[in-house]
């Protein structure tokens, strides 16, 4: 009688079915094997909706966290690159301002394809020469570039150091551009030697130590 009441009253976990529990003594109820209660479909769908909005609130949110700790990391790394000597990089010039990202460092990274890694100090010469190669570094290009004068100090691509490094049989060693070695990204001696840059250099190396490239 117990279950036909029970079933009769259709869902059990609706009003109905709650008034009938309430309308049987404990009594009644002992010894009695209670049927298995089933959940609803809606409820169950309810549950499922909840538990995939969490994931779709966290998983967002997750990968967010992972990219600003990457980004945190890549600044650290960014801030304690080195010199060719192995030493914190110094700071190359403010004045005009350099650097690949325009804080005064040769600093560089995965987006600097040009390797902005040489602390140079340009000649006239230089300047002439890398011009007549497509690199012109001497026009102003309004306030993002002023444009570089004889004596300036500018992080240079390694690849144009090397170029008036290489030129310097028929301009003369005057077209390679000095060096501040402690301002030099230690990367630039991925593609010069250490001993090629010293040569050239305004704040120390051994200039007895001649190795050609």
């Amino acid at each position: 009688q117990w279950q036909a009441d029970w079933w009769g009253q259709g869902n059990c976990c609706g009003a109905e079915g709650v008034g009938v529990l309430q309308r049987r003594s404990l009594r009644s109820l002992q010894g009695t094997h209670l049927p298995t209660v089933p959940i609803p479909m809606e409820s169950r769908d309810r549950g499922v909706n909840i538990r995939f909005t969490q994931r779709v609130v966290v998983l967002p949110f997750t990968v967010f966290l992972i990219t600003i700790v990457f980004f945190c990391l890549c600044s650290m790394a960014d801030t304690q690159q080195q010199n060719v000597f192995g030493e914190p990089l110094q700071k190359c010039s403010s004045d005009p301002l350099t650097g690949f990202e325009r804080d005064g460092y040769c600093r560089t990274g995965p987006s600097d394809v040009g390797k902005h890694t040489v602390a140079a100090v340009v000649s006239q010469k230089f300047l002439t020469f890398t011009k007549s190669r497509g690199n012109d570094l001497s026009t102003s290009h309004g306030s993002s570039f002023p444009g570089l004068k004889d004596g300036d100090r500018w992080c240079l691509c390694v690849s144009r150091w090397k170029e008036a490094y290489d030129a310097r049989g028929e301009q003369g060693e005057e077209v390679v551009p000095k060096v501040v070695l402690r301002a030099t990204n230690k990367k630039a001696l991925d593609v010069v030697p250490l001993q090629v840059l010293e040569q050239y250099a305004i704040d120390g190396g051994d200039h007895n130590n001649k190795q050609e490239l």
